[in-house]
């Protein structure tokens, strides 16, 4: 195992210098230099979405049977949505950050509070594929979860300080495609194994299943991570191949991960849902086998984590750029970005610490993002610019959502789910500007009836 564990590090990190050296500057740091083919954009959407949540989605399905996939299935249903309507919009407007287009549509206030809210939100996210990374070491070398996540954070800006968005697109889509092999031989073997144990109660939730839905697909129409893949990606043809063959994967990669854990109920018992798939590695791989297997299940899951850090340095440096701009520009220079880099992995970690349950993070960051920036960026997209209006329904939305949440905690994740009045309460304020905006838009072309 150690030597297993040395090596991938020592791999990633001989990867990431290598391809430091051919940096071009900033931009190919942040998001390839636009320039990234259709392997690379499977890997990174790939390894964001299917093997980033893979620890999670058993952890679901151990507990909810089949509808614990709700979270794969319902980023599959967003990346299905962008797919056939805004996709077009977006690569026209060029932008690779949500908080950029914001800034386009409705103004700098606009866009400095999606940039807090997005970049907030996507913290937390990277917290959550630490903690998923942090259970596979911790399975696989039997440190504590503090430790684990500690040396997560560490190999994290070992993996993605050096080479940037080159790095992660350079290994992304191998360590997806061998997690991938992986998984069908521990389901084969699950499979065949006889039942060890009397099965949970395994249920399926069908509330679950709506209300991740609702929280989920209207993220990943205009996530930032979505946007930032789909910038870094060299045409429109290699942007619409790549999300149709990751709609795919997480359609059927989400049912394949949720019935593995429906299986591995009657086959062990763990304390928490989380440390299923690792276990179920150690049940069903040989030794030494298993470790390997941990080792790449801790690199799949540390792939998700790195992209999503890459998400929030650019986020961070594009607005410290526009709000230096004319001055020193700060967020274009490379030291800057690896610093706001390392910022954002500390904290991400601290909050990994705090809460290392890997689903309850994700669409925790959801509950915010989604009424915060969802209907404003999608109205944007439309051609509607309601820009009085924005800037309280960016803060009305998560206020609703979260507010709703601490009152009635027993409506998270099922069809009265927060983040759905939080979203409605955001709609609301868009359209009541839209309208008096059209009104004093008549009023103004109106002749006097004095003139």
């Amino acid at each position: 195992m150690p030597i297993a564990l040395a090596l991938y590090v020592l791999a990633i990190g001989t990867v990431s210098f290598g391809v430091s050296r051919r940096l071009r500057g900033t931009d190919d740091f942040l998001i390839g230099g636009r320039d990234l083919g259709l392997a690379q954009g499977v890997g990174l959407l790939g390894g964001i979405f299917l093997a980033g949540t893979a620890v999670g989605v058993v952890g679901e399905g151990y507990v909810l049977g089949w509808t614990g996939a709700a979270l794969d299935l319902a980023l599959g249903l967003g990346f299905a949505i962008l797919l056939i309507t805004v996709l077009g919009r977006l690569r026209a407007d060029g932008y690779a950050s949500v908080s950029a287009l914001i800034r386009h549509h409705y103004g700098p206030g606009a866009g400095a509070l999606a940039a807090l809210l997005a970049g907030g939100a996507w913290v937390v996210l990277l917290a959550a594929f630490i903690a998923a990374a942090g259970r596979a070491l911790a399975g696989l070398t039997e440190w504590s979860e503090t430790a684990s996540i500690i040396v997560t954070v560490g190999v994290l800006f070992l993996y993605a300080m050096p080479g940037g968005m080159r790095a992660v697109a350079a290994t992304n889509l191998g360590q997806l495609v061998v997690l991938v092999g992986f998984l069908i031989a521990v389901g084969v073997v699950a499979a065949g194994r006889s039942q060890a144990l009397p099965p949970l109660h395994v249920s399926p939730a069908f509330g679950y299943l709506l209300g991740v839905t609702l929280l989920s697909a209207p993220t990943t129409v205009v996530a930032p991570d979505v946007i930032l893949g789909v910038a870094s990606l060299r045409d429109d043809a290699t942007a619409r191949r790549t999300l149709g063959i990751v709609v795919a994967s997480l359609i059927g990669g989400g049912l394949l991960l949720a019935l593995l854990g429906e299986r591995a109920a009657s086959l062990l018992h763990v304390a928490e849902p989380d440390r299923v798939l690792p276990a179920l590695f150690r049940l069903t791989l040989p030794s030494p086998v298993d470790d390997l297997g941990l080792v790449v299940l801790f690199g799949a899951s540390l792939a998700g984590a790195v992209s999503e850090l890459m998400v929030c340095t650019y986020v961070f440096s594009e607005e410290l750029e526009a709000r230096r701009r004319g001055l020193r520009p700060w967020g274009r220079d490379l030291r800057t970005a690896r610093a706001l880099m390392a910022a954002a992995g500390v904290l991400g970690g601290v909050l990994a610490l705090f809460n290392p349950h890997v689903v309850d993070m994700v669409l925790m960051a959801f509950r915010i993002y989604v009424p915060a920036v969802v209907p404003q960026a999608i109205a944007g997209l439309l051609g509607a610019r309601p820009s009085r209006w924005v800037l309280a329904s960016m803060l009305a939305g998560p206020a609703v959502s979260l507010s709703l949440l601490a009152i009635a905690p027993g409506t998270a994740a099922g069809p009265l789910e927060p983040v759905l009045w939080g979203s409605l309460a955001a709609v609301a304020l868009l359209l009541v500007g839209a309208r008096r905006a059209m009104t004093e838009t008549y009023e103004r072309k109106a002749p006097s009836s004095f003139g």
